[in-house]
């Protein structure tokens, strides 16, 4: 007999294949306690976590799914929900709050997504 698995979309994949980075605060102020303006983040932690991202075990799958860009590419759409969804899951907190738990970033520029 054979078990026929349901089929994986690569959101679900990329869920199951990309564990949280070890660097990444797994508690924090939340963005509810902490304002929209002390959500921010440093350049080089902004690079380090877009490297973090690129070295994951979906990322080559990624740049080949054509369903939202052309092949070749990743798109903040992908990481959004291959990356920072699970790895900020149930913890109330965005990626820079979680990397910068114990001392929140006043922003200076506010760079804005389409979600």
């Amino acid at each position: 007999r054979v078990l026929k698995l349901p089929s994986l979309n690569i959101s679900e994949t990329a869920r199951l294949e990309n564990p949280r980075p070890k660097w990444l605060a797994t508690r924090g102020q939340t963005n509810d306690d902490v304002p929209p303006e002390m959500w921010g983040m440093r350049l080089d932690q902004w690079a380090a976590f877009i490297m973090t991202c690129c070295f994951t075990n979906t990322w080559s799958e990624l740049e080949r799914d054509i369903g939202q860009k052309d092949a070749g590419h990743v798109n903040l759409y992908q990481i959004n929900t291959s990356m920072v969804k699970p790895w900020t899951r149930n913890t109330g907190s965005s990626v820079a709050l979680l990397m910068n738990s114990e001392k929140p970033l006043k922003a200076d520029v506010m760079i804005s997504h389409a979600w």
